[in-house]
């Protein structure tokens, strides 16, 4: 396989499973199905010059990636004439990879599924599937074990790691999550809001509806439940700071200890 489209698949499959990875922070209580459907809301995603994810599911048993290709760079038939390099890949690659792409790929095999990739070419309407069988990822992921001894606070900052690994990430109209930090006694999200969609100045003086959506919103979903536990199970706030895109006004909206704890309460 030529030497450039083998970079190209090295960036495409630990790409796509390190940004999937972020979903899987929350690895043993949110299932996989839940875990495809947040990815596939922010497809398609751009992940190469010549490649975007268009979609993920989890079906049959099988993560599964949907790749557009742009043809002629990317050689769908060379692919499909080297079956295995994807297992390959993951092989000589696996140690390299980010803890995003290991997280995920332990997830995938601890719930006995099959990681599939489905790359199509763009002009030609070529497939090329890869499938990862689960008994091959958990002989490559034998060698990486989540210490089951984590305290809550190393937990809370191995969050943070790799939530600043998948940054910018989209979180709402206009709104994108550029960061996250830990300062003193509060988890901090820095947000960017796009003026073009959003006013800064009504998002002020909204704030305080925004702040009671956003405390009423935890107990609907379950993500929002596992940040809202690590900041009480390590006595933090959580702070959203917004800025402005253009005006650079912000706003601090801080979802304070007992408030999540009343939240998740209900």
């Amino acid at each position: 396989m030529k030497t450039e489209l083998r970079k190209i698949m090295a960036t495409v499959f630990f790409w796509t499973i390190g940004m999937f990875g972020v979903q899987g922070l929350f690895a043993q209580v949110i299932s996989l199905d839940f875990y495809a459907d947040n990815m596939n809301r922010q497809c398609p995603l751009s992940i190469t010059e010549t490649t975007k994810l268009t979609k993920a599911e989890f079906a049959e048993g099988n993560v599964v990636f949907h790749i557009m290709a742009k043809e002629p760079d990317f050689n769908i038939k060379e692919l499909n004439n080297n079956a295995d390099y994807w297992q390959i890949l993951l092989k000589d690659q696996y140690d390299k990879s980010s803890g995003n792409a290991k997280q995920i790929l332990k997830l995938i095999g601890d719930n006995d599924a099959n990681l599939k990739i489905i790359c199509k070419g763009e002009t030609s309407g070529d497939t090329a599937v890869c499938l990862l069988k689960n008994e091959d990822l958990k002989s490559i992921i034998s060698r990486y074990a989540v210490n089951a001894g984590t305290s809550d606070k190393e937990l809370l900052e191995k969050t943070i790691i790799i939530l600043n690994g998948c940054s910018p990430m989209a979180i709402g109209n206009g709104i994108k999550m550029t960061s996250g930090s830990i300062a003193e006694n509060n988890v901090i999200l820095d947000c960017i809001i796009d003026e073009n969609v959003l006013d800064m100045d009504v998002f002020m003086k909204e704030s305080g509806n925004i702040k009671k959506f956003l405390l009423s919103h935890i107990p609907l979903n379950e993500a929002a439940q596992i940040m809202a536990k690590q900041c009480v199970n390590n006595k933090m706030n959580l702070m959203f700071r917004y800025q402005g895109s253009k005006t650079f006004k912000v706003v601090y909206i801080i979802l304070n200890y007992s408030e999540l704890q009343k939240s998740l309460s209900k």
